[in-house]
């Protein structure tokens, strides 16, 4: 309540806390500007749209502009220097979309199928082209049933999935015992709802920073799936 400018994502991603942003004159959710056509709004999310949208680098560029009005209300002195520092981030942003698309394209279409935790990544792969298959809903609460890993495990064997992914916010047993089950190897921690650790380099890249997670979960998930 007393800081001077906040930002969150907004689409319910931070459940109940948001009827408090709501309130907070200095609060902003980055997601206020998105055209919610662009938005999925999958029947397991129970009516709401999918938070999800920093998978696909077109949609997290949009909420640029919010975090720029933001600032530049906190400070109208640099209002200016926000503005070109939020235009110079989206075109960092663009050209972080391009190298994913010629990543992408490493691997051909038929084994661009991501198994994963929890439903995270819908927008990545309808950005990508990948089927993604979660084995839990939007929550990482939640646990899956057995029915839910048996069916996993044979969706895996009849489309001879090589590679299924853990992620770093998520429980990895259960990820762990489809691998087991199934044959699959585990592909690599994929970041879903968190980045890496600030200043850890992988490959050139800080994998702390938005950047460096896109790169790092696309490269995990191209090299293990080929």
């Amino acid at each position: 309540m007393n800081a001077d400018v906040v930002f969150y994502v907004g689409l319910m991603l931070e459940g109940k806390i948001q009827d408090t942003l709501d309130k907070v004159e200095s609060a902003y959710a980055v997601t206020a500007k998105i055209d919610t056509k662009r938005l999925e709004k999958p029947e397991e999310f129970e009516g709401h749209f999918d938070p999800h949208i920093w998978f696909d680098v077109t949609l997290w560029v949009d909420t640029v502009d919010a975090v720029v009005d933001g600032l530049s209300k906190a400070d109208s002195a640099h209002a200016a220097d926000y503005k070109t520092n939020g235009e110079a981030a989206k075109a960092k942003m663009n050209a972080l979309h391009e190298w994913a698309l010629a990543k992408v394209k490493e691997l051909p279409e038929a084994k661009r199928i991501l198994i994963t935790s929890h439903d995270a990544y819908n927008y990545f792969g309808r950005a990508y082209g990948f089927k993604v298959v979660g084995l839990q809903g939007i929550s990482t609460v939640s646990e899956a049933s057995l029915a839910d890993v048996a069916k996993m495990v044979d969706f895996i064997k009849e489309n001879r999935v090589k590679a299924v992914f853990v992620e770093s916010s998520v429980s990895p047993a259960a990820i762990k015992r489809i691998s087991e089950d199934s044959g699959a190897v585990i592909g690599g921690e994929l970041f879903s709802d968190a980045m890496g650790e600030r200043g850890k380099m992988e490959h050139g890249y800080d994998v702390g920073t938005y950047e460096g997670m896109i790169k790092h979960n696309l490269s995990t998930i191209v090299d293990a799936l080929k």
